[in-house]
């Protein structure tokens, strides 16, 4: 059985209704942002319009994506980065004149 929510086309269904239970944590508990703050819903965030883009002021969902923007993908991570050097390194000519510099040279 299902029945519209507010009129805005979805529905709940009895599924939603036992799921719902498991939702709500009964110990207390709640979700904050990195600073403390309270959040009571963090699956919608600030728009322009129904449809319309994020808007810069929603701090909580700022946080989301800065967490999934830096959250590591073992899948994604397959091959190394940079480049290294091996073997050894050797000297063909002698270094004597190059020198260093006064403003880099220890005191006597």
């Amino acid at each position: 059985m299902t029945q519209d929510n507010a009129g805005n086309g979805s529905r709940i269904t009895d599924k939603d209704r036992q799921i719902d239970a498991d939702r709500i944590a009964d110990d207390g508990t709640y979700l904050t942002t990195d600073q403390g703050i309270r959040i009571d819903n963090t699956d919608n965030s600030l728009t322009v319009d129904q449809r319309g883009p994020t808007l810069l002021e929603d701090f909580h969902f700022r946080e989301k994506i800065t967490r999934f923007d830096h959250e590591r993908i073992p899948e994604r991570v397959v091959h190394a980065r940079g480049a290294g050097a091996y073997g050894y390194f050797q000297v063909y000519e002698s270094l004597r004149s190059t020198r260093q510099p006064t403003s880099c040279a220890t005191p006597p």
